[in-house]
């Protein structure tokens, strides 16, 4: 990379790739997370260990349909609640 010494390429690199991506602060069910701006929904929840078949997730207020999970991206000061179904009789 330009400007960079052999010994230095690595960092240069790191800094280049991390160039423009910032971090996110949401509200997950009343706790702060921090995640990368951007990241999409079906990843946070994937991130975390959801199964998505057994929860319904409300976005600022809105219901999110599982459908647009993929497509529905996490921006700070975003506020989730995630709902987890439960069986039992």
């Amino acid at each position: 990379m330009k400007g960079c010494t052999t010994a230095g390429v690595f960092l240069c690199e790191l800094l280049f790739w991390s160039m423009g991506k910032e971090d996110a602060m949401i509200r997950v069910n009343g706790e702060e997370k921090m995640l990368e701006e951007g990241t999409s929904l079906l990843g946070f929840l994937e991130q975390e260990g959801y199964q998505t078949a057994r929860i319904a997730v409300e976005k600022n207020g809105e219901i999110v349909p599982k459908s647009r999970y993929g497509e529905t991206l996490l921006r700070d000061g975003d506020a989730l609640e995630i709902v987890s179904f439960v069986g039992g009789g």
